[in-house]
Parts: structure tokens; sequence; C-alpha cells
């Protein structure tokens, strides 16, 4: 099975972003431990957007969101906090709907 697992990402607090950012890789690699396949943009963005510079904000990872959403067979939604808030959840699961892809709601602790 192929998941593309989502999580909120952007905030104003580096420190919540850094949580953020733990909490999926943990999850992820929970999930590759089970022989799942995973994409995780926030784990393969994160370094990138830093070393590049790049906004953090959904917009500017649409297009290669979409890609991966076509790709994938689920989408894993990771409930971190403000997670129904976040812009970028919203457009995922948008777009998992678009192209008939199963979605998974994670709750953790």
């Amino acid at each position: 099975m192929k998941i593309y697992l989502a999580a909120p990402y952007t905030s104003d607090n580096e420190e919540e972003i850094s949580f953020r950012i733990k909490e999926i890789n943990l999850f992820a690699g929970h999930l590759m431990s089970l022989n799942y396949i995973i994409y995780s943009p926030l784990s393969m963005f994160h370094t990138i957007a830093k070393d590049n510079n790049f906004p953090i904000s959904a917009d500017f990872y649409s297009q290669q969101n979409e890609e991966f959403i076509k790709w994938c067979d689920y989408l894993f939604i990771l409930c971190l906090p403000k997670w129904e808030k976040s812009k970028g959840i919203k457009e995922e699961i948008k777009m998992a709907r678009k192209y008939s892809k199963g979605i998974i709601y994670i709750k953790i602790k």
C-alpha cells in the first residue's frame, strides 16, 4: 500500500513546526517498519525549504503534492493539534477526493 502522509505544517512558531516534523517523522518511520510505502511531504520538503529559503506556505507545494496524491492509494492525515485549521490539509483532502483516494485520519496521544 502506498501512503501519502499529511500533517499540519505552517506556523509562526518554530517550536510548533519542529514538534510537527518530529511527530510526522516518527509516525512515518512506524509505518515504514510495517512495510508500507510512505511519502511524507513534510519530511521531504522541510529540509529543502530551509536549505533553499523556499516559503513554507501550502500554495508553493501544491503541484508537488497533487502529483504524489495521484500516486498514492491512501491519504493518511496525522491529526496533530490544529490539523483541522490547516490550509494544506484541506487542499490535500480535496485532491484525494478528486482522485478517489481513501482518506484515513490518524489520532495519536
